[in-house]
Protein backbone atom coordinates (compact mmCIF):
# COMPACT_ATOMS: atom_id res chain seq x y z
CA UNK A 1 0.00 0.00 0.00
CA UNK A 2 2.68 2.44 1.01
CA UNK A 3 6.14 2.19 0.08
CA UNK A 4 7.79 4.34 2.61
CA UNK A 5 7.19 5.70 5.95
CA UNK A 6 7.99 9.37 5.39
CA UNK A 7 8.31 11.02 2.32
CA UNK A 8 10.40 14.58 3.22
CA UNK A 9 8.51 15.95 -0.30
CA UNK A 10 4.79 15.39 0.73
CA UNK A 11 2.84 18.02 1.74
CA UNK A 12 2.27 15.79 5.26
CA UNK A 13 -1.90 16.35 4.97
CA UNK A 14 -3.23 14.34 7.31
CA UNK A 15 -6.66 13.30 7.27
CA UNK A 16 -8.73 12.14 10.46
CA UNK A 17 -10.09 8.86 8.90
CA UNK A 18 -13.62 6.85 10.55
CA UNK A 19 -12.09 7.08 14.11
CA UNK A 20 -13.18 9.98 16.34
CA UNK A 21 -9.75 10.79 17.48
CA UNK A 22 -9.42 14.66 16.25
CA UNK A 23 -7.21 15.26 19.18
CA UNK A 24 -5.15 13.10 18.20
CA UNK A 25 -4.92 13.68 14.33
CA UNK A 26 -5.01 17.88 15.09
CA UNK A 27 -2.03 17.14 17.82
CA UNK A 28 0.11 15.44 15.38
CA UNK A 29 -0.17 18.09 12.34
CA UNK A 30 0.52 21.00 14.49
CA UNK A 31 3.83 18.46 14.79
CA UNK A 32 4.63 18.79 11.37
CA UNK A 33 7.13 21.56 10.68
CA UNK A 34 8.60 21.29 13.81
CA UNK A 35 12.51 20.30 12.90
CA UNK A 36 12.90 16.76 14.60
CA UNK A 37 9.38 16.57 16.59
CA UNK A 38 7.64 13.97 14.31
CA UNK A 39 11.08 11.37 13.15
CA UNK A 40 12.29 11.41 16.44
CA UNK A 41 9.48 9.48 17.88
CA UNK A 42 10.62 6.72 15.92
CA UNK A 43 13.32 4.13 16.47
CA UNK A 44 12.44 2.29 13.42
CA UNK A 45 12.67 4.62 10.37
CA UNK A 46 12.50 2.27 7.66
CA UNK A 47 10.04 0.41 6.14
CA UNK A 48 10.93 -3.34 7.28
CA UNK A 49 9.97 -6.68 5.71
CA UNK A 50 9.06 -7.40 9.24
CA UNK A 51 6.45 -4.99 9.26
CA UNK A 52 7.63 -4.15 13.15
CA UNK A 53 7.86 -0.76 14.13
CA UNK A 54 9.30 0.95 17.34
CA UNK A 55 8.51 4.34 18.76
CA UNK A 56 9.20 6.43 21.71
CA UNK A 57 6.56 7.90 23.75
CA UNK A 58 6.80 9.74 27.25
CA UNK A 59 4.76 8.52 30.08
CA UNK A 60 5.19 10.27 33.48
CA UNK A 61 8.10 12.03 31.95
CA UNK A 62 9.88 8.54 31.11
CA UNK A 63 10.90 7.34 27.49
CA UNK A 64 8.31 4.14 26.84
CA UNK A 65 9.16 2.33 23.69
CA UNK A 66 6.01 0.94 22.00
CA UNK A 67 5.94 -1.60 19.48
CA UNK A 68 3.66 -1.56 16.81
CA UNK A 69 3.29 -4.31 13.79
CA UNK A 70 1.89 -2.83 10.52
CA UNK A 71 -1.20 -4.16 10.47
CA UNK A 72 -4.01 -1.53 10.15
CA UNK A 73 -7.80 -1.50 9.25
CA UNK A 74 -8.57 -0.80 5.83
CA UNK A 75 -10.94 0.02 3.90
CA UNK A 76 -11.59 0.14 0.08
CA UNK A 77 -7.31 -0.44 -0.14
CA UNK A 78 -6.52 2.48 2.14
CA UNK A 79 -5.94 2.99 5.96
CA UNK A 80 -9.29 3.57 7.45
CA UNK A 81 -8.25 5.43 10.44
CA UNK A 82 -5.81 8.82 10.25
CA UNK A 83 -3.63 8.58 6.97
CA UNK A 84 -1.56 10.38 4.68
CA UNK A 85 -1.14 10.65 1.26
CA UNK A 86 1.99 8.40 0.17
CA UNK A 87 3.47 7.64 3.64
CA UNK A 88 2.23 5.99 6.67
CA UNK A 89 3.81 7.40 9.94
CA UNK A 90 0.39 9.03 11.40
CA UNK A 91 -1.13 5.65 11.04
CA UNK A 92 1.79 3.70 13.08
CA UNK A 93 1.87 6.75 15.89
CA UNK A 94 -1.98 6.30 15.92
CA UNK A 95 -1.65 2.80 16.49
CA UNK A 96 0.96 2.89 19.36
CA UNK A 97 -1.34 5.55 20.64
CA UNK A 98 -4.05 2.69 20.41
CA UNK A 99 -1.76 -0.28 21.87
CA UNK A 100 -1.08 2.41 24.68
CA UNK A 101 -4.50 2.31 25.60
CA UNK A 102 -5.53 -0.31 25.41
CA UNK A 103 -7.95 -0.29 21.84
CA UNK A 104 -8.55 2.27 18.89
CA UNK A 105 -12.33 2.27 20.31
CA UNK A 106 -10.38 3.46 24.21
CA UNK A 107 -8.64 6.60 22.12
CA UNK A 108 -12.16 8.04 20.69
CA UNK A 109 -12.64 11.90 22.25
CA UNK A 110 -9.78 13.45 24.30
CA UNK A 111 -7.43 15.97 24.74
CA UNK A 112 -4.96 17.10 21.94
CA UNK A 113 -2.48 18.59 25.10
CA UNK A 114 -2.54 15.62 26.46
CA UNK A 115 -1.07 14.07 23.35
CA UNK A 116 1.47 16.74 23.34
CA UNK A 117 2.65 15.99 26.43
CA UNK A 118 2.97 12.91 25.83
CA UNK A 119 4.85 12.67 22.73
CA UNK A 120 7.17 15.76 23.06
CA UNK A 121 7.69 15.63 26.62
CA UNK A 122 7.05 19.32 27.44
CA UNK A 123 4.96 20.92 29.34
CA UNK A 124 1.29 22.06 28.08
CA UNK A 125 -1.15 24.66 29.12
CA UNK A 126 -4.94 24.76 28.07
CA UNK A 127 -7.00 27.60 28.12
CA UNK A 128 -10.93 28.28 28.24
CA UNK A 129 -11.92 30.87 26.32
CA UNK A 130 -14.58 32.03 29.26
CA UNK A 131 -11.61 32.28 31.44
CA UNK A 132 -9.82 34.59 29.29
CA UNK A 133 -10.49 37.90 31.21
CA UNK A 134 -7.87 40.24 28.72
CA UNK A 135 -7.85 38.79 25.27
CA UNK A 136 -5.59 41.24 23.89
CA UNK A 137 -3.04 39.09 26.55
CA UNK A 138 -3.98 36.24 25.74
CA UNK A 139 -3.57 37.06 22.09
CA UNK A 140 0.45 38.29 23.07
CA UNK A 141 0.67 34.92 24.57
CA UNK A 142 -0.29 33.28 21.62
CA UNK A 143 1.96 35.56 19.02
CA UNK A 144 4.76 33.94 21.68
CA UNK A 145 4.11 30.44 20.98
CA UNK A 146 4.05 30.81 17.72
CA UNK A 147 7.08 32.98 17.58
CA UNK A 148 8.77 30.13 19.37
CA UNK A 149 7.52 27.49 17.23
CA UNK A 150 4.95 25.52 19.95
CA UNK A 151 2.70 23.34 18.27
CA UNK A 152 -0.61 24.42 19.03
CA UNK A 153 -4.43 23.44 18.63
CA UNK A 154 -7.88 24.87 19.40
CA UNK A 155 -11.28 23.85 19.68
CA UNK A 156 -14.94 24.53 19.15
CA UNK A 157 -17.64 24.26 21.84
CA UNK A 158 -21.09 22.12 21.66
CA UNK A 159 -23.37 23.76 19.34
CA UNK A 160 -25.67 24.05 22.43
CA UNK A 161 -23.18 26.04 24.17
CA UNK A 162 -21.93 28.17 20.97
CA UNK A 163 -22.63 32.11 21.40
CA UNK A 164 -21.61 32.65 17.85
CA UNK A 165 -22.17 31.08 14.42
CA UNK A 166 -19.97 28.37 13.86
CA UNK A 167 -19.60 29.72 10.08
CA UNK A 168 -18.75 26.08 8.75
CA UNK A 169 -16.74 24.95 12.04
CA UNK A 170 -17.78 21.78 13.44
CA UNK A 171 -18.67 21.50 16.69
CA UNK A 172 -16.63 19.69 19.73
CA UNK A 173 -14.16 19.09 17.41
CA UNK A 174 -10.42 20.05 17.42
CA UNK A 175 -8.31 21.75 15.02
CA UNK A 176 -4.50 22.30 14.43
CA UNK A 177 -3.25 25.50 14.54
CA UNK A 178 -1.01 26.19 11.45
CA UNK A 179 -0.37 30.01 11.82
CA UNK A 180 -1.77 33.21 13.40
CA UNK A 181 -1.36 36.98 11.65
CA UNK A 182 -1.90 40.71 12.58
CA UNK A 183 -3.16 42.75 9.24
CA UNK A 184 -4.51 46.13 9.55
CA UNK A 185 -7.28 45.83 12.80
CA UNK A 186 -7.64 42.09 12.27
CA UNK A 187 -6.18 39.11 14.25
CA UNK A 188 -6.31 35.95 11.88
CA UNK A 189 -5.63 32.18 12.81
CA UNK A 190 -4.97 29.62 10.16
CA UNK A 191 -6.58 25.91 11.27
CA UNK A 192 -6.63 23.17 9.77
CA UNK A 193 -9.41 20.83 10.07
CA UNK A 194 -7.94 16.96 10.72
CA UNK A 195 -10.96 15.75 8.81
CA UNK A 196 -9.88 17.74 5.63
CA UNK A 197 -13.93 19.13 5.28
CA UNK A 198 -15.96 21.98 6.13
CA UNK A 199 -14.09 24.79 5.29
CA UNK A 200 -15.17 28.43 7.23
CA UNK A 201 -17.07 30.89 5.03
CA UNK A 202 -17.34 33.70 7.47
CA UNK A 203 -14.91 36.95 7.04
CA UNK A 204 -11.76 35.53 5.80
CA UNK A 205 -13.20 32.32 4.61
CA UNK A 206 -11.77 31.38 1.08
CA UNK A 207 -14.80 33.15 -0.85
CA UNK A 208 -14.85 35.97 1.44
CA UNK A 209 -13.88 39.74 -0.37
CA UNK A 210 -11.96 40.53 2.40
CA UNK A 211 -8.88 39.25 0.67
CA UNK A 212 -7.45 42.53 -1.02
CA UNK A 213 -4.44 42.10 -3.35
CA UNK A 214 -2.63 43.46 -0.45
CA UNK A 215 -3.77 41.20 2.33
CA UNK A 216 -3.00 37.99 0.04
CA UNK A 217 0.40 39.87 -0.47
CA UNK A 218 1.08 40.50 3.50
CA UNK A 219 -0.48 36.79 4.18
CA UNK A 220 0.71 34.51 1.90
CA UNK A 221 -2.64 33.57 0.52
CA UNK A 222 -2.84 32.18 -2.97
Amino acid sequence: MFTQLFNKKSDNRINQGALADCYFVSALSSLIGKPGAVDSLFITKEINKAGIYAVRIFLNGKPEIIVVDDFLPVRNGRPEFARGKDEFWMCILEKAWAKLHGSYAAIEAGQAEHVLLHLTNSPTTLTYHNHVKDKWAFWDRLKIAAEMNFPMTCGTPSKTISRTPMHGLISKHVYSILSIHEFEQFTLLKLRNPQGTNVWYGEWGPSSDMWSAGARAMLGYE
